[in-house]
């Protein structure tokens, strides 16, 4: 029984000790700062369980970006999407929208009205390219994030990751060229057999009897 017990992953809710600390008298700062030691998930979790003044309070302690980051967990939960964006104002959920990645955006926006969808389009830069072509807008989102990532490096670094790029491509290219050749090689083999017959065949047996490498010398000693 022990056996069993120890093999099962307990995830604690920690929804409830978050929303005591929100409906706390503390100070916005203090409150931030003892939010921080949770998961996103799991203050997701304690917003559904908060009465709208109290969200509407943690949206300004939380911020853009850190809303932006917990509203990304909602995905499993839709049915509180909707009810949680149209309490920002327009401008606030447009720029939480602008701070998510671009497949969390497009999960947001496929749950809420459409009037508040276009709303929200209309205050995002290139917005229609969300939902016209997610697929195009999120990867543009991860070049985004490529180029920033690329961008952290020395410029030694960036000198020797291209100088890594431009080795591989003139491999790439060498090898191509290579199998190239081996190909045609092999179709002009394959049309002199086929145009003339006996004389592939004289070769070959001349080639066994030669020139097959050393079994056939040996042969001949």
């Amino acid at each position: 029984m022990n056996k069993i017990l120890s093999n099962v992953v307990i995830h604690k809710d920690y929804s409830k000790d978050i929303v005591r600390v929100l409906r706390s008298s503390k100070s916005d700062e203090l409150i931030r700062r003892k939010l921080s030691k949770y998961h996103e998930n799991d203050i997701a979790d304690a917003i559904k369980l908060l009465d709208k003044d109290t969200r509407i309070r943690l949206y300004k302690i939380l911020g853009v970006d850190w809303t932006a980051e917990i509203f990304s967990y909602l995905e499993d939960t839709p049915e509180y999407i909707e009810e949680f964006m149209t309490e920002l104002s327009v401008d606030e959920a447009a720029d939480v929208l602008e701070k998510m990645d671009a497949d969390d955006a497009v999960d947001i926006l496929d749950n809420v009205s459409e009037e508040e969808r276009q709303a929200l389009l209309e205050q995002i830069p290139d917005g229609g390219a969300i939902t016209e072509n997610p697929q195009n807008a999120i990867a543009a989102d991860n070049k985004t994030k490529n180029d920033g990532n690329i961008s952290l490096l020395t410029e030694e670094e960036q000198s020797a990751l291209q100088g890594q790029d431009d080795e591989l491509k003139k491999n790439e290219e060498i090898l191509n060229l290579k199998m190239q050749h081996s190909l045609k090689l092999k179709q002009e083999i394959g049309s002199f057999v086929d145009e003339n017959p006996q004389i592939a065949a004289k070769l070959i047996q001349n080639w066994l009897l030669t020139g097959g490498g050393n079994d056939g010398r040996n042969r001949g000693k």
